[in-house]
Order: C-alpha cells, then sequence, then structure tokens
C-alpha cells in the first residue's frame, strides 16, 4: 500500500482481494489523508472491506464530517451545531440519505 500525491490530491494503491485499487482520499491535506490511508490498511489487515467502497455514507458520518469542518475552522457556533447534531441523531442516527 502506498499513498501518493497528483496535483495537489493525496490518493492511495492498494491491492484488495488480489486486484489492484487506487483511490483518491479526496483530500489535499497530507495529514487528513495519511487517516483516511491508516483507516484502510486497518479494515484490509481484518480482512474486512476498506471503506472507501462503501457507496452510501450514514447519517453519523456525514454529521461527524460537519462538526470536524466547524472545529477544523473554529466556528463561533460549534456549540449550537452539536446541539443540533445531537437532535437530529436521535430521529435520523444509523440512517442513509436517499439520493436522486
Amino acid at each position: 500500500m502506498t499513498l501518493y500525491k497528483r496535483g495537489k490530491v493525496w490518493y492511495m494503491d492498494f491491492v484488495y482481494n488480489g486486484k489492484r485499487y487506487r483511490r483518491s482520499t479526496e483530500f489535499s491535506n497530507r495529514k487528513l489523508a495519511q487517516a483516511i490511508y491508516d483507516e484502510n490498511k486497518r479494515e484490509i489487515r481484518r480482512g474486512e472491506m476498506p471503506n472507501i467502497f462503501s457507496g452510501q455514507v450514514t447519517f453519523d458520518e456525514l454529521a461527524e464530517d460537519f462538526l470536524r469542518d466547524y472545529r477544523m475552522k473554529a466556528r463561533k457556533s460549534l456549540d449550537k451545531a452539536e446541539r443540533n447534531v445531537r437532535y437530529l441523531r436521535t430521529a435520523f442516527g444509523g440512517m442513509q440519505p436517499v439520493t436522486g
């Protein structure tokens, strides 16, 4: 498995079930790309399908990304966003968004 940069974005090159894959981490930040890469390595070692293959994300994953963005940007309304996510999680936790 390797992590490499193409243009501004970091990519992963890895083998899963005997097949070679190259996938974008969708990050230009090396630390964030490394975190995605490391998680995929752990999943492969456990014999699990890497999360990068899942076509649907859950509300919880989207909510965590949303809150991570607020934290990284040091938004003043972070407390309110966290309260709102807790409230919404009671109704939508674990669900996958409907698209189309």
